[in-house]
Parts: C-alpha cells; structure tokens; sequence
C-alpha cells in the first residue's frame, strides 16, 4: 500500500479550503473540502455545492455512501455512473457491485428501494430484496410512469385494512 501525502490547500475564490491526499504518482485519492458557510464537500472538487453535505461519486464500481455499525448493518446510499447513470438506491445490509448483488449479514435479506431514469421519458420507483443463500432477486413493487402511461406493479398479495375509495381517474385520449 503506497504512502499517501495529505495537501492543506489555502481557501481558494469559492471559499473552500480543501485537503487532498495524493500517492507518490500524484494520482488524487481522497478530496474533502469545507467553505465558512458550513458545508462539506467530500469527492471530486469542481461540483457545485448545495447541501451542507454533498458526496461526489462518479466510479462505477464504487458503492456510494456507507453508513455502518462496523458489523451486520448498513445503509448504502448508491448512486451509478455512465453506462448507468440515472440509476439510484438507497440499501439496507449491502449493495450492487460489478454487475452482482451483495449482502453484508447474508442471514438476513438485502433490501433495496430504488429509482430508474435510464430510459428516456420513463421513470421507475422499486423496492426489492435479495436472498444472498439463495442468489435471489426478488422484485416486491414497481411503480412506472412514462410516454403518457402510469402503471402499479405489486408482486405478491394486497391486504387491506379499512376501505377503498374509488377516485376521479382521468384517462388520456
């Protein structure tokens, strides 16, 4: 594992102060940054700051942000890059990785909820779960809305309890 040199920089015109660490081929791996309006930047530099906390990942094969306890649970916050991008979940005990489904505690099941805007005038909202015994994908809800059409998707039985109201549809010529 090579060294890495941690580089304080002075507060640059848009007010952030960034530490960056470089290896000895001066290949950038870790940037976070801090402005004095409070707000974080940790990633890539040169992206327009507009939360307190904003984390830049533009790797394929990265897994996003990980919040853990260091054992058997985590939630994943996932966002892909090109050829993928429009594709984000949040995850709880694991994530997707180089083209496989991975579970952090496989006792329990990965569970996923996610949107797609690959395709273009269709957007997807899912939820999912993973079974890492068995190598299952299993699909629980889609909700899809494009080219003028929206559709529910619910895998599996509905219970309700109470009553359901019939409301105004409007269908589009």
């Amino acid at each position: 594992m090579a060294n890495i040199d941690l580089i304080v920089s002075n507060p640059l015109s848009d007010g952030f102060q960034y530490i960056q660490g470089e290896d000895g081929a001066g290949t950038s791996q870790l940037a976070i940054s801090a402005n004095g309006r409070k707000q974080v930047l940790i990633g890539e530099t040169g992206v327009p700051q507009t939360g307190k906390l904003t984390v830049v990942n533009k790797a394929l094969e990265d897994i996003g942000v990980v919040v853990t306890d260091g054992d058997k649970s985590n939630i994943v916050v996932q966002t892909l890059a090109a050829p993928h991008s429009g594709f984000q979940t949040i995850n709880f005990n694991g994530w997707y990785e180089s083209g496989r489904e991975i579970a952090s505690n496989t006792a329990k099941l990965r569970w996923r909820i996610g949107v797609d805007q690959r395709v273009e005038n269709v957007d997807q909202l899912f939820i999912d779960v993973y079974n890492a015994n068995t190598n299952e994908l299993t699909s629980l809800l889609v909700l899809r809305l494009g080219e003028g059409k929206a559709s529910l998707e619910l895998i599996g039985d509905l219970k309700v309890t109470g009553s359901i109201t019939a409301a105004s549809v409007h269908v589009p010529a």
